[in-house]
């Protein structure tokens, strides 16, 4: 898509809404989700409204459906003056097209702009469309004195709104140290979990884990077999004094 065609495209997606559809937020819910605008620099990088999106609050950025240019997508953006967007009432809101980091605008006048710093409208609390492993408890370690070992159960909760499919949790305990140098891990199945569902997994350690405090973490998939909604809180640590 050429510069001249992005300027036409934006005038006409911003005067006309009719030619845009699938809106992600939908009326009524405002109470649920909450929108900001965000600066798409992020160490010295420029990003899309996607990328600025996830990176800084986790979220979603808010977009429409193109069904009147060939851009597939186009994101809500405003140009600032890189701390904080323009509160100018003459100039309207932009577009950020698929994958160009670049805000179009178009004042009320017509006036056009396009900046390659810019600040995006990011939406958070937008529900899970897809598995997300969590741990939801460690429980206190038990010792296991015919076998001699440490027991530690898990819970493993898919709290996403689709089923998870047959990965391993691990189990690391970073204070105690195998002869080759690595810390001591164990690693068990996780079963398939329908969105909602919870399983208890277990693991083994060949010790006491008290010495003489317990420091433990848990990972769910921590091979990254399930694409989850949110990579980033599959872990959780677990301390206790002994």
């Amino acid at each position: 898509m050429n510069v001249h065609f992005k300027w036409l495209a934006a005038l006409a997606l911003l005067l006309c809404a009719g030619i845009v559809q699938a809106d992600p937020i939908k009326d009524g819910v405002l109470d649920v989700y909450k929108a900001g605008w965000y600066p798409n620099i992020y160490k010295n990088k420029q990003m899309t409204c996607p990328q600025t999106c996830r990176i800084r609050v986790g979220g979603v950025a808010e977009h429409e459906k193109s069904m009147g240019v060939k851009s597939r997508t186009t994101y809500v953006c405003k140009i600032g003056n890189g701390k904080k967007p323009l509160r100018d009432p003459r100039t309207l809101y932009g577009n950020q097209f698929d994958n160009t980091p670049t805000c179009f605008t178009t004042d009320k006048r017509g006036k056009r702009s396009r900046a390659n710093q810019f600040h995006c409208l990011c939406i958070t609390g937008v529900p899970c469309k897809g598995p997300d492993l969590v741990v939801n408890k460690i429980d206190r370690p038990t010792w296991d004195a015919p076998n001699h070992r440490s027991i530690i159960k898990a819970e493993i909760k898919n709290i996403g709104s689709a089923g998870a499919a047959v990965n391993y949790a691990r189990i690391i305990d970073p204070s105690t140290n195998q002869p080759g140098g690595a810390p001591y891990n164990n690693v068990a199945n996780t079963p398939a979990l329908a969105a909602g569902a919870t399983a208890i997994v277990t693991f083994y350690l060949p010790y006491w884990v008290y010495n003489p405090d317990a420091d433990l973490e848990v990972t769910a998939d921590y091979k990254g077999v399930v694409k989850e909604c949110n990579e980033g809180n599959n872990s959780r640590a677990f301390h206790e004094a002994g």
